[in-house]
């Protein structure tokens, strides 16, 4: 069964939006992926710097046709804002703002005078956004050549606004180039300012959804098991039942994640890290 046909009210799409969010930030931001982030971010090792790249491309990706056709979730937490059904506009604002930051970070064009591309002996002028940038390179940590198809398309797209001429044969021979400018040199320098950003946007969730959990959480002594335990119940208003399956379920687990912090403080990238990069 298709999602769509399973959500009946704003509250499920906020639950699976949300759900969907706090579970991928924290997939990224946990001590297997990077150090604890102070004034810069330091990876543990090169797979999971690719493995957090691959994450990011799919936070900044088309999410389920069914909520929103050709929205991110990123565009996703920022529509949040016109019901706020688990929480309010004052819990909202400093997501709300997390949001709208990154959006814009994504948004700008970079302007680089010389990269140079070996494998096919030219040196180009390149102006590209970050989402693209972002996008090119992490889809190449996650494909094989052979599943290349629309980064070739977007690489020859980026060429042509950029009035570079490239045949369909120079795009291959230099997308291994365009990788290690991409990947090895111009997201390893952002990368600490794309952490504080998303660790932004994490926080600004569990400050988002902690009155409702402190209004939910039931503490119980569990007679049974003779131990303390605990649950969820949502207030009566929001409407969601043990019966309103799979949700009641989603809503419980995404109470769960509220119930431990972000692993990860809020930080401030130093402002080197701020600057447009030249190249």
């Amino acid at each position: 069964m298709d999602l769509k046909n399973l959500i009946k009210k704003p509250i499920h799409t906020e639950i699976v939006i949300l759900h969907s969010a706090i579970s991928q930030l924290r997939e990224m931001h946990n001590f297997c992926i990077m150090k604890e982030p102070k004034n810069n971010v330091m990876f543990c090792e090169s797979i999971p710097r690719k493995y957090y790249f691959i994450l990011l491309v799919d936070f900044l990706s088309q999410f389920d046709e069914n909520l929103n056709k050709r929205a991110t979730l990123l565009d996703l937490l920022s529509e949040i804002k016109t019901k706020c059904c688990l929480g309010t506009k004052t819990s909202y604002k400093k997501l709300g703002s997390a949001v709208r930051r990154f959006q814009k970070w994504l948004l700008h064009e970079d302007n680089f005078k010389k990269i140079w591309l070996p494998d096919i002996d030219q040196e180009v002028k390149l102006s590209i956004n970050r989402v693209d940038l972002i996008r090119v390179s992490a889809n190449m940590n996650k494909h094989s050549f052979l599943k290349l198809s629309r980064v070739r398309k977007r690489i020859k797209d980026i060429f042509h606004r950029n009035n570079i001429k490239a045949t369909e044969g120079d795009v291959i021979l230099c997308m291994e180039n365009l990788h290690e400018w991409f990947h090895g040199d111009f997201l390893a320098y952002y990368s600490t300012v794309i952490a504080q950003h998303l660790i932004d946007i994490q926080w600004g969730i569990y400050e988002y959804l902690l009155p409702l959990y402190k209004k939910s959480h039931k503490p119980y002594y569990h007679e049974k098991l003779k131990m303390q335990s605990y649950k969820f119940e949502p207030p009566k208003k929001y409407g969601i039942e043990r019966k309103d399956e799979p949700f009641f379920t989603l809503y419980w687990d995404l109470m769960n994640k509220v119930r431990e912090k972000p692993i990860f403080k809020r930080f401030k990238a130093p402002w080197y890290f701020k600057k447009a990069l030249k190249r």
